[in-house]
């Protein structure tokens, strides 16, 4: 290793910025960010949730997730409701516009997903693994 631009840590970090501005540029039009979008998404098959849930399915940290509801509220795409059969937690939900923007979103990431395996080809499977195996040994340290 020649300089810190070989390890792959930095490597991976630098990769992960660029898809993010990818993504985020792809969205701009809908008026979400990708990290928005995650929540939308992960709404729509868990209709009622609460922010610890929430963040555990998507992988952030409850801050952030809580930073991105905030955001996602004012825009009235999701709304917060009292969960009834515990008074103390609250849960997040869609609102109809939420709805309606994560169901239109849905085919545009599948877009997005296909533009990246078109691009690794016969190297998606073996990338696929790879992502699994980083992220299961990342998980034990």
């Amino acid at each position: 290793m020649n300089t810190f631009r070989d390890f792959h840590c930095f490597r991976l970090g630098v990769l992960a910025r660029k898809m993010q501005r990818f993504y985020n540029n792809s969205l701009s039009k809908y008026g979400v960010t990708i990290g928005q979008v995650f929540i939308l998404l992960d709404l729509l098959e868990n209709e009622f949730s609460n922010v610890k849930d929430l963040a555990a399915r998507i992988q952030i940290e409850n801050p952030a997730v809580t930073g991105f509801i905030d955001r996602l509220i004012k825009e009235e795409l999701v709304e917060r409701r009292e969960n009834h059969s515990d008074r103390r937690s609250i849960c997040i939900q869609l609102s109809p516009k939420g709805r309606k923007l994560a169901v239109k979103i849905l085919p545009v990431l599948r877009e997005l997903n296909k533009s990246i395996e078109n691009i690794l080809d016969k190297d998606m499977v073996a990338f696929d693994r790879s992502l699994e195996k980083l992220g299961q040994k990342m998980m034990e340290g």
